[in-house]
């Protein structure tokens, strides 16, 4: 029994599932390849494990497609690839596959699916998606624009990309006096603390005579009368299109999520799930879309979208449906939804933000029982 548990970890800690140890064996082999650049071999070790659901081996032949290294570049198949693992969990398929849709790159580009994947990715606290998360608040892509939020997801990203993309909103300081730094631009809205004198800032955006202003003293985030700073610059438009991480292109950065120092002595490192997580992500698109409710009719807002038999990932999809089709909204269970669908009115989960409010008549529903390259 003890040894049998210990393969098991062994297997769930390659992200191979629940694989023979042929499959470990051999995509252990395609890595060692594809490090010493043998893509043709690695490819032809993959195939197999792949094929049994070992989630490395797909996010490799993912790369590999991706990059017509060994193989045909063929953006389609790298994009089934990096579903398939995406939906066994691992983070940087998610993350590669979030980039994929962003920028379209030989596939229609879907910035829904893109933050949907990336919202995943950062949830295993894998520190690239966290950054690409938090850019997405910044600058509207995909998600409400929500300073608070991005410094929140900021918490599981690298040292070094927080800084980069403090640096990258304008800066000001406190005046000669403290100051109230407030839950929003009214002197009605609650004060959340205090700022002291010189305090230096990051300059988000400003509403009838108030900024929203980042503490660079940490992460208290908020608002404050505009007369009270000094520097506040006229413009404060942002360009943080240089700031976004690219897709992963081997194994280096794959090997494991990557969590940001401890706090101090004896405390545990910040996750994302500490700070805003999915729920308060899905919550965000609620608010920007219109907040759904039980008979709610929805229509779905990205090409293809996965039905699943549970509110999750890791459950099975049991339906895809396509752009435009529409659902009744049955329940909910944080980011996900219980909706029926199709002239059969079936019933499934879906997530949250990849539906949109429904507009004119019912479209016939694509419910093909098969996983393909929709999202959620």
């Amino acid at each position: 029994m003890i040894r049998a548990a210990l393969v098991v970890g062994l297997v769930l800690v390659l992200g191979l599932g629940l694989s023979a140890p042929a499959a470990v064996a051999d995509t252990r082999a395609g890595i060692a390849a594809h490090a010493r650049g043998d893509y043709a071999a690695a490819a032809e070790a993959w195939q197999s494990p792949a094929a049994e659901g070992a989630a490395r081996a797909q996010y490799g032949l993912g790369l590999l497609h991706a990059e017509g290294r060994g193989v045909p570049a063929d953006p389609a198949r790298a994009l089934g690839w990096y579903t398939r693992a995406a939906e066994r969990g691992f983070a940087p398929a998610q993350y590669n596959l979030a980039v994929l849709h962003e920028r379209g790159a030989g596939v229609p580009r879907d910035i829904a699916q893109a933050v949907f994947w990336y919202a995943e990715a950062a949830r295993r606290d894998f520190a690239p998606a966290a950054t690409n998360l938090a850019l997405a608040y910044l600058d509207g892509r995909g998600l409400p624009r929500n300073l608070e939020a991005a410094v929140q997801t900021l918490a599981v990203a690298t040292p070094a990309d927080r800084a980069r993309l403090r640096s990258a909103l304008p800066a000001a300081r406190v005046g000669p006096a403290r100051v109230n730094l407030r839950a929003g631009p009214s002197l009605n809205a609650a004060v959340r603390s205090r700022l002291a004198a010189a305090t230096p800032l990051r300059v988000y955006r400003r509403q009838r005579g108030w900024v929203e202003v980042w503490a660079a003293d940490g992460e208290r985030v908020g608002w404050v009368a505009e007369r009270l700073l000094r520097g506040v610059p006229k413009s404060l438009s942002l360009d943080l299109e240089g700031l976004r991480r690219g897709p992963l292109n081997g194994f280096d950065a794959a090997a494991a999520p990557r969590r940001v120092p401890a706090r101090g002595a004896g405390s545990e490192p910040p996750t994302l799930a500490a700070y805003v997580g999915l729920p308060a992500l899905f919550a965000d698109i609620d608010a920007g879309r219109g907040r759904d409710s039980p008979e709610a009719m929805r229509r779905v807002a990205t090409p293809r979208l996965n039905v699943r038999a549970g509110p999750g990932t890791d459950r099975a999809v049991v339906a895809t449906l396509s752009r435009g089709a529409t659902v009744r909204v049955l329940g909910r269970a944080g980011g996900w939804r219980r909706v029926r669908y199709g002239a059969e009115a079936a019933e499934g989960w879906v997530a949250a933000f990849l539906l949109a409010p429904a507009v004119g008549a019912e479209s016939a529903a694509d419910t093909r029982p098969a996983v393909g390259t929709g999202g959620g």
